[in-house]
């Protein structure tokens, strides 16, 4: 059960956070005021790439399973 949950929860969710911080923080460190437009695109990048991951590696897994 940890390999499933490394596969489709955790790598997913670093995955979708580090791009998430890569949208949001250097508005946040450069001084400038953080906009609700550039928020919500760095919250739905982490959304997206949780999600789509987590179904790749869902899908993955579901076939290495698979009987012949």
């Amino acid at each position: 059960m940890p390999k499933y949950l490394l596969y489709t929860m955790i790598l997913p969710g670093l995955l979708g956070i580090s791009a998430m911080a890569s949208i949001v923080l250097p508005f946040a460190r450069g001084g400038h005021e953080l906009t609700w437009p550039r928020l919500l695109a760095g919250c739905g990048a982490l959304i997206v790439i949780q999600v789509g991951g987590g179904y790749i590696a869902g899908r993955a897994i579901g076939r290495s399973h698979a009987r012949p």
